[in-house]
C-alpha cells in the first residue's frame, strides 16, 4: 500500500514539475527571437546581447573601427522589441547637435552632444508604437546621417 502512494506521489510531483516549467516557458518566453514569429523583412534581427542574427544587414550606420570614422550607430537591439524598448549606441567624435527622429515625425532625442560614446533608448510605448515597424532617422549637425527600421511589438 506504501509503494502504491509513493508511485501516485512521484507521479504528481513530475506532473507538477512538468506543468511549471510550461508555464515558466510561456511566461519568460524565447531568448533568441527568431524563435518567436513574423519578421518584417527591412530590419536587421538582432538578440538583446547585440548579436546580428538576420534580416537586413546593411542597415545602419557600423564601423569595425571607431577610431577612424566622426560618426558611428551600432544597429538597434534587441530588434524585434521586447516590451516595446530597444537600444541604440552611437559613437560621437565632435561637438554637434543629434536628432533621432521617426519617419512620422516623432522625436526621441534631440540635444547637443560632446566626444563620447552614448546609449539611447529608445522606448515605442511612448509613441503608442504596437505591432508595427518604423524607419529610426539619426542626423548630426554636421551632416552625418543613419537609419534603420524597428519592429515593435
Amino acid at each position: 500500500m506504501q509503494e502504491y502512494n509513493f508511485k501516485i506521489l512521484i507521479k504528481n510531483f513530475i506532473f507538477i514539475i512538468l506543468v511549471s516549467a510550461g508555464i515558466f516557458v510561456s511566461i519568460n518566453g524565447c531568448e533568441n527571437p527568431l524563435e518567436t514569429g513574423y519578421f518584417d523583412p527591412r530590419i536587421m534581427i538582432t538578440d538583446a546581447n547585440g548579436n546580428i542574427l538576420g534580416g537586413d544587414t546593411t542597415a545602419w550606420c557600423k564601423t569595425t573601427n571607431p577610431s577612424y570614422t566622426i560618426f558611428a550607430v551600432q544597429f538597434a537591439y534587441p530588434n524585434p522589441t521586447k516590451d516595446g524598448k530597444t537600444q541604440i549606441y552611437v559613437i560621437n567624435n565632435q561637438d554637434v547637435r543629434m536628432t533621432l527622429y521617426f519617419e512620422d515625425g516623432n522625436i526621441a532625442y534631440n540635444s547637443n552632444y560632446g566626444y563620447n560614446f552614448y546609449t539611447f533608448l529608445i522606448d515605442g510605448r511612448k509613441f503608442d508604437y504596437k505591432n508595427t515597424v518604423k524607419k529610426l532617422y539619426i542626423k548630426t549637425s554636421a551632416g552625418q546621417e543613419c537609419s534603420g527600421y524597428i519592429q515593435f511589438d
